[in-house]
């Protein structure tokens, strides 16, 4: 995945999640800046931050993330965790659409069933 549909998933995440906020530019800085594999330091050196504010940024929004993803999120796993989540997301509505194909196929069969009665 790259760096700005990582951003959207997350801002997505932040904003629907339980703490219906929106990424600051920061944090966006922040978050694209790790993903892409830049350190604290790097990120602060290009952007003018101090280290600490950087780092106290990302630490703030790990722990948003760990909340709404009910999974503890680091700067080092962001990559799996989001791609897990993403993973989950498809197989769960793979699982929806099989059910409801299956009970279509139930419905359908009911149906047949109750018109053959019907005939007899």
């Amino acid at each position: 995945m790259d760096v700005k549909k990582a951003v959207f998933l997350v801002e997505k995440l932040i904003e629907n999640g339980s703490l219906n906020k929106n990424l600051s530019d920061i944090q966006e800085l922040v978050f694209s800046q790790c993903w892409s594999g830049r350190s604290y330091q790097e990120i602060a050196d290009d952007s003018g931050y101090n280290h600490d504010y950087i780092k106290q940024t990302g630490a703030k929004l790990w722990r948003a993330l760990s909340l709404v993803l009910n999974t503890k999120v680091t700067k080092s796993n962001i990559h799996s965790v989001l791609r897990r989540y993403l993973q989950e997301q498809q197989q769960n509505e793979l699982n929806t659409s099989n059910t409801v194909s299956q009970k279509l196929q139930e419905t359908w069969c009911e149906v047949k069933s109750q018109k053959s009665k019907v005939k007899s």
